[in-house]
């Protein structure tokens, strides 16, 4: 079981010792956007449910020499402040994103950094649909991860789920701005974010956009990158490092 705490919030001005990719990408894509519901919104997103995915090479622990090495980041905010019902929808027990690229597009399985999810649970992963993460199938465009034993995390906070992916190295320019990206979050005890591609504009409040905090992160935090952005989960205490 893992202990953290489930705020999530930015560190602006943090300077990062690390060196990023000589050709670095962010794509950040919002799905539904918490507190605004904005016209156009998928009707899968509840109200105040606050989602989106992003794609980077920007973040440590990748290899710098590997043009096809990424974290696939999904972010979920079901905050109350927000406007999101917690008492209706308790918990998240899957997701899962999909990317235009194959099971045999990949040159291993995605491996999942499950530190910013609130619970204390353990998720697997799986190529598949969320529906029945752990059937996979071998020509399947996504990527599930379920909760271990059936349980769920609880919802009133943001949480994040961190994918490692590493695509076959003839894969040329595989992600760019106008790559169709898509999440799915099954919430429980019934209902599924499912938006079929759909993505609000660029511009589009998102879970990775949250106020800086004057709080200063103790050196264990989780750090991420992100369009000029860099934000953490406080007081995390990790039970598992960054896949190399």
């Amino acid at each position: 079981m893992k202990t953290f705490a489930t705020s999530v919030s930015a560190v602006v001005g943090l300077v990062v010792l690390f060196a990023a990719p000589a050709s670095a990408l962010t794509i950040t894509q919002a799905f539904c956007s918490a507190g605004t519901n904005p016209a156009g919104e998928s009707t899968t997103c509840l109200p105040g449910l606050g989602a989106a995915i992003r794609i980077t090479d920007e973040l440590p622990g990748l290899d710098p020499s590997d043009p096809n090495d990424f974290y696939v980041l999904l972010a979920v905010d079901t905050r109350a402040s927000g406007g999101f019902d917690t008492t209706s929808y308790t918990g998240i027990d899957a997701v899962q994103f999909d990317t235009p690229f194959k099971t045999t597009d990949y040159e291993f399985a995605p491996t999942l950094n499950d530190s910013g999810v609130s619970g204390g649970l353990d998720w697997t992963v799986f190529f598949g649909q969320i529906n029945d993460c752990s059937g996979g199938k071998a020509q399947d465009k996504s990527v599930c991860s379920a909760v271990v034993g059936g349980a769920t995390t609880n919802t009133g906070d943001i949480d994040l789920w961190v994918f490692q992916i590493n695509l076959l190295d003839i894969i040329a320019n595989s992600f760019t701005s106008a790559t169709d990206l898509n999440m799915r979050v099954s919430f429980f005890p019934t209902h599924n974010l499912s938006p079929d591609f759909f993505n609000l504009p660029p511009d589009t409040p998102t879970p990775f956009d949250e106020p800086p905090s004057t709080a200063v992160p103790e050196p264990t935090s989780l750090v991420l990158l992100g369009s000029g952005l860099v934000w953490g989960v406080r007081r995390v205490r990790w039970r598992r490092q960054w896949s190399a």
